[in-house]
C-alpha cells in the first residue's frame, strides 16, 4: 500500500493537472530524494521477503511489488536529477538529502511606522505599530554589512515578518548580511490595503537604510526579497523606489535597490484571480478581492496598479525569480510573461524554473537548498556579496 501511494504521488508530480493528486505530488516533489531512498529500502526488503513466500504460490506479489517500486523509484530519481541539474545550470551543486538551515528568531524588533489612524476603516488595528524584524550578521563587518530586505507572503491577508520556512534569513545573516524583514497592514473583508501596503513598505525600506548602521549594516548595498504576495510587493516597491514613484518623506529617502530576488511572485493579479486553484478551491479570488477591494471588473485601476508589469522601467534593478513549474497558485505562465516583458524592457532578468515544484517549494529539503544556493550565487555574481561590498 505504501509503495502504491508513493507511485501515485510521483504520478501527480508528473501530471500536475490531475485533480488533487497533482497538487499533492507537486507539493511533495522536493522530498522525493529522501522518498526514493526509503522506496529503495522497502523494495529490497519486500522482494527479499516475497522470495521466501514465492514457493507458496506468491510470485504475483513479487511482480506487483517490483512494478510499483520501479515506478516510484524511477520517478523519484528523475525528479531529483532534474532539480540537481537546475542547480548546476545556475552554478551551484545541491545535496538532495541535506536539510534547510534551521530558522531562528530575530535578534531585534523595531517600530518603523503605524497603521493609519482611521478606526472606521481599520477598526482595532488603527494606530497600531508596524514593525521590522532584524537579524544581525553573525560576523560583524564594522558597519559594512549589505542589507537583505524581506517582505513576507500570505496572499496579502496573512503571514508574518518573522516567517522563515527555508532558513534563508538565518543563512544570509550567517553569510554576513544584515537581514531586515518588514510587516505591513494585512487585508481583510471590507478592508482592502492595496492603496497603502507599498507605501508602508517604502517607509520600511527608508527606515532600514537610515538605521542599518545601528546593526552593523550599510545601505550601500540593498537587496529586496519576498515570496508570493511578498514577491509582488518586493518587485513593485523596488521598481517604484528606483523609478522615483515611491517615497516616504517622514522616514527620509528610499535606498537604491541593487537587486530583487522573489520566489513565485504574484506579479499578475488578473491571473491570480482567474487561475489559482487548490483542491478545487480558488484562493486567488479571495486574495485579490480582499487586497484590492473587488474583482478586476469592479476595480480595474487598482489591479493595474498592483500588476508588477505596470512598474517595469529602465531603472528597475536586476531581478532573479524562482518559479515552480507545477505552481497551482501563482501560475507559471504569468511569471513567464512578466519575466519576458521585463527582459524586453532592458531589465537584467533571470528566471529559474524549478521542475515539478508547486507553491512554497522552499519549505522542502531540495527546494530550500536550490533557493538559498542559487540566490546567494546570483548575488555574488552581481558583486553584491558581503566579501565584495
Amino acid at each position: 500500500m505504501a509503495l502504491a501511494a508513493v507511485a501515485l504521488l510521483v504520478l501527480g508530480a508528473f501530471f500536475p493537472e490531475l485533480p488533487l493528486l497533482g497538487q499533492i505530488g507537486s507539493l511533495l516533489s522536493g522530498w522525493f530524494a529522501r522518498v526514493g531512498v526509503a522506496v529503495a529500502l522497502v523494495l529490497a526488503v519486500g522482494l527479499a521477503l516475497t522470495r521466501w513466500t514465492s514457493r507458496r504460490g506468491r510470485r504475483r506479489w513479487r511482480v506487483v511489488l517490483a512494478a510499483l517500486g520501479a515506478v516510484a523509484l524511477l520517478g523519484c530519481i528523475v525528479v531529483t536529477v532534474r532539480v540537481v541539474a537546475t542547480g548546476l545550470d545556475h552554478g551551484v551543486l545541491i545535496n538532495p538529502l541535506a536539510g534547510p538551515t534551521a530558522p531562528r528568531a530575530p535578534d531585534a524588533m523595531e517600530q518603523y511606522g503605524t497603521v493609519p489612524d482611521d478606526p472606521e476603516r481599520f477598526g482595532a488595528l488603527a494606530g497600531e505599530p508596524l514593525e521590522v524584524s532584524v537579524w544581525t550578521p553573525t560576523t560583524p563587518q564594522a558597519g559594512s554589512a549589505p542589507i537583505a530586505f524581506f517582505i513576507h507572503g500570505g496572499g496579502w491577508i496573512s503571514g508574518s515578518a518573522t516567517d522563515d520556512a527555508a532558513g534563508m534569513k538565518a543563512t544570509l545573516a550567517d553569510s554576513g548580511w544584515l537581514v531586515i524583514s518588514a510587516e505591513y497592514t494585512l487585508a481583510a473583508p471590507a478592508r482592502p490595503t492595496a492603496g497603502i501596503a507599498e507605501a508602508q513598505l517604502g517607509c520600511a525600506m527608508a527606515w532600514a537604510a537610515a538605521h542599518a548602521p545601528d546593526y552593523g549594516g550599510s545601505p550601500g548595498t540593498f537587496v529586496s526579497l519576498g515570496d508570493s504576495a511578498g514577491g509582488n510587493l518586493a518587485i513593485n516597491a523596488a521598481y517604484r523606489g528606483n523609478a522615483g514613484t515611491l517615497s516616504c518623506p517622514r522616514q527620509g529617502p528610499l535606498p537604491d535597490v541593487d537587486a530583487v530576488a522573489p520566489l513565485f511572485p504574484a506579479v499578475d493579479p488578473y491571473a491570480l484571480h482567474a487561475d489559482a486553484i487548490t483542491g478545487g478551491d480558488r484562493p486567488g479570488r479571495d486574495f485579490t478581492e480582499r487586497y484590492t477591494g473587488g474583482t478586476p471588473a469592479e476595480r480595474p485601476e487598482v489591479y493595474r496598479a498592483v500588476d508588477s508589469s505596470t512598474h517595469v522601467s529602465p531603472q528597475a534593478p536586476p531581478t532573479l525569480i524562482l518559479q515552480g513549474t507545477n505552481d497551482h497558485i501563482v501560475r507559471p505562465h504569468a511569471v513567464d510573461d512578466f519575466a519576458a516583458e521585463a527582459a524586453a524592457a532592458g531589465v537584467d532578468t533571470t528566471l529559474v524554473r524549478v521542475p515539478f515544484a508547486d507553491h512554497v517549494f522552499e519549505a522542502s529539503p531540495m527546494g530550500s537548498q536550490l533557493y538559498t544556493e542559487v540566490t546567494l550565487r546570483w548575488l555574488e555574481d552581481l558583486g553584491l556579496s558581503p566579501e565584495r561590498s
